[in-house]
């Protein structure tokens, strides 16, 4: 009987299954290292994303505090301190930030369910559009809020509403917001955002009250010369004070009665440079028991 022995040379199959099992082992550090990178920038990402929604929290709580110091302002009787009610910029120097606050009695603002065709008219002078479309833009919101269904000679009601495919008609009612003015027959994205900033609809009075209006406005109804609205308007309290704006003097008191309605514009930036704006209107009637109470209340956009 003869015995045969099995040499195993180095291209023998034990060296060639080290070899496959290093090449495995190396894949699997490789799959790992990409598994570990991957999850530590999500983790990074995630951590980003936290600290941006924190900061942006920050910049919201800082508005709502530039809303709170407002309305105190409201009832501050104090004629020397007082805050002034039209449309001044003011600011609030925190430790987290910045606060700019602009209050604005309504009355100085064209209320669209008080108004007259006339006010109406005088508030569409001031945007690039003629005289045909404006006409008809004043008498489809005056359809738009009447009680009726009796059409305007430049107006729109339902049937109208209906031809232009449209799957709404006249509420016949007042407006709800000023962003309903929007869904008007005739009414477009670029004149409703060149009049958004100049109307309300909590003043409750036909006319305005020049002392507490935007200037563009008080200007466009002295007649005294053209002029058209800037739908920026609301911007300025976006931008930094001078000394020659903190220093503004009261203007003049024009006759004419005051609203117990206040729209209030705040705009708040923190330190590590997130912002945020309110939009709030409110007003100071105690019919319902309340010092206050909060009518609209909406975040600017960005």
């Amino acid at each position: 009987m003869s015995i045969h022995k099995t040499h195993t040379g180095l291209h023998g199959r034990p060296h060639h299954d080290k070899g496959v099992a290093l090449v495995l082992v190396l894949w699997i550090i490789v799959l790992l290292s990409v598994i570990g990178i991957s999850h530590s920038r999500n983790v990074r990402l995630d951590m980003q994303i936290a600290r941006h929604h924190v900061e942006n929290a920050k910049a919201r709580a800082l508005a709502e505090t530039g809303v709170n110091r407002a309305i105190y302002e409201l009832f501050n009787k104090n004629e020397e301190t007082r805050w002034l009610f039209n449309g001044q910029v003011y600011q609030m120097s925190l430790p987290e930030g910045e606060v700019q606050i602009m209050i604005r009695n309504t009355a100085g603002l064209v209320d669209i369910n008080a108004a007259t065709p006339d006010v109406l008219e005088t508030l569409f002078s001031g945007v690039q559009i003629d005289q045909q479309e404006r006409s008809a833009l004043v008498d489809a919101i005056m359809d738009w809020k009447d009680a009726d269904d009796l059409k305007r000679l430049n107006g729109a009601e339902d049937r109208d509403y209906e031809a232009e495919g449209l799957e709404y008609g006249t509420p016949d009612q007042p407006f709800f917001s000023i962003g309903e003015l929007r869904y008007v027959l005739g009414m477009d994205t670029s004149i409703y955002n060149t009049v958004a900033p100049y109307i309300t609809i909590f003043s409750g009075q036909s006319k305005i009250n020049q002392s507490f209006a935007p200037e563009e406005l008080s200007t466009l109804f002295d007649g005294t010369e053209e002029i058209t609205l800037d739908s920026n308007l609301n911007e300025k309290i976006r931008q930094p004070l001078d000394e020659m704006q903190q220093e503004q003097q009261p203007p003049d008191f024009i006759e004419g009665s005051a609203s117990n309605t206040f729209h209030i514009s705040t705009w708040a930036t923190v330190l590590s440079g997130a912002m945020a704006g309110l939009e709030v209107d409110v007003s100071t009637s105690q019919r319902s028991g309340d010092v206050y109470n909060i009518l609209s209340w909406q975040e600017s956009s960005q």
